[in-house]
């Protein structure tokens, strides 16, 4: 957006909001974060030039030992894009384009977007609560009298969160290169991160996960496609332990390798109460949800469209009394 550190230090959101945003005011975001423990929506921010900038955003409070919040942890993401092709279909219904046009660009738009949207939730989830026991942390070594050991140990547990956020991060900016090409990928590495993002995030959750996870050899795909998609099926099982209220969350992942047919066995077991036989038929279709108004009915059917068309591969859903069975099938190199 142009600005310098020095530009916003002492400035209001005010002073940077943008007119479209108007209704959207500091005392609101703060009576919704102290009501319902966060806030969640699109901030739309002007540049220097007045320019409009849409900020997905996430607010959670960061609370002392008393329950008085001291500080605000914010996640935003740029998109600005999604908003612009928004902008690309209102020219379409006004007939400035064709209606041809139109359709492909509606029906690209909402893929593309309810794709990028899934994503962008999924990365906030993974560093939101990192990132506020960072500041607990930091927090309490400021305000109590601790011995030397346990100011060291918690500046060590500060270390491992910060340098595990970090490693999310670099793995993450790959997945926004349209142009990224096929590359040696470790399968093994990718899903055993995505474990500790999970474990590091869900621990207040007591999701507990195991593992069995084998060595195999690297395989040549997408590297930001297959990490979208796993970490996709990771968030549906933890969003579903926590609409089932499961008590004892546990999700079960392996690896493996299936000689016989060439090609890599990633399964990921969850006992969040299964999906009853009349929807599994459905749920890699578009637009289906069981999420109410929440959900965007995109996941499941991006999921299997990137496996099918970009790994080349193929994904298998299945119950098993109370558990859901993801099965992600992808071929090894030859």
């Amino acid at each position: 957006m142009h600005y310098s550190k020095k530009d916003l230090v002492g400035e209001t959101y005010d002073s940077i909001k943008h007119e479209d945003n108007k209704e959207i005011t500091l005392e609101k975001i703060i009576k919704t974060v102290d009501k319902n423990f966060q806030w969640e929506g699109v901030l739309k921010l002007k540049d220097k030039n007045s320019n409009v900038h849409c900020l997905d955003t996430k607010i959670k409070p960061n609370y002392n030992k008393y329950g008085d919040t001291i500080s605000y942890v914010f996640i935003c993401f740029d998109v600005t894009d999604k908003y612009e092709i928004a902008n690309i279909r209102k020219e379409a219904q006004e007939g400035l384009i064709s209606e041809e046009d139109d359709t492909q660009n509606k029906v690209s738009a909402q893929t593309k977007f309810s794709a990028l949207g899934d994503v962008i939730g999924n990365i906030a989830n993974a560093w939101i609560e990192p990132l506020t026991e960072i500041d607990k942390h930091v927090t309490t070594i400021k305000v109590s009298n601790y011995n030397a050991n346990v100011i060291k140990e918690k500046l060590d547990t500060i270390a491992k969160m910060s340098s595990d956020l970090s490693k999310n991060i670099t793995s993450f900016k790959s997945s926004f290169n349209k142009t990224s090409p096929k590359t040696n990928v470790n399968i093994k590495e990718i899903v055993s991160t995505l474990i500790d993002m999970l474990e590091n995030s869900n621990a207040k959750n007591q999701v507990k996960i195991e593992q069995e996870l084998s060595q195999i050899p690297d395989v040549l795909t997408y590297e930001s496609e297959f990490r979208d998609v796993t970490l996709s099926i990771f968030t549906n099982s933890l969003e579903a332990f926590k609409r089932n209220k499961t008590l004892n969350p546990m999700i079960d992942v392996s690896l493996t390798i299936q000689e016989k047919e060439n090609k890599i066995l990633l399964q990921i077991i969850d006992n969040a109460g299964g999906i009853s036989k009349q929807i599994l038929k459905n749920v890699c279709d578009p637009y289906f949800t069981t999420k109410d108004e929440k959900g965007k009915g995109m996941g499941l059917y991006m999921a299997k469209t990137v496996i099918e068309t970009h790994l080349e591969g193929s994904i298998d859903i299945e119950n098993d009394e109370g558990m859901t069975v993801v099965s992600i099938f992808l071929p090894l190199n030859d």
